[in-house]
């Protein structure tokens, strides 16, 4: 899994307060908020928002 496209690169993981987890990770690809302004209404669908989960889950 280390090298699979679709996993992310793990650089950091952590806790800088009792109340704040970090983790710093590689991109796979386009940034989602970029691939929403491609899109005329600058908003997902219904069906779209529900495809992004359930392939982050994947």
């Amino acid at each position: 899994m280390q090298w699979s496209s679709h996993f992310c690169r793990l650089y950091l993981a952590g806790r800088s307060s009792p109340f704040c987890n970090i983790i710093v990770m590689s991109l796979v690809g386009r940034p989602l908020s970029w691939l929403r302004r491609q899109n005329p209404s600058q908003r997902f669908t219904l069906s779209t928002a529900i495809r992004l989960g359930i392939q982050c889950l994947e």
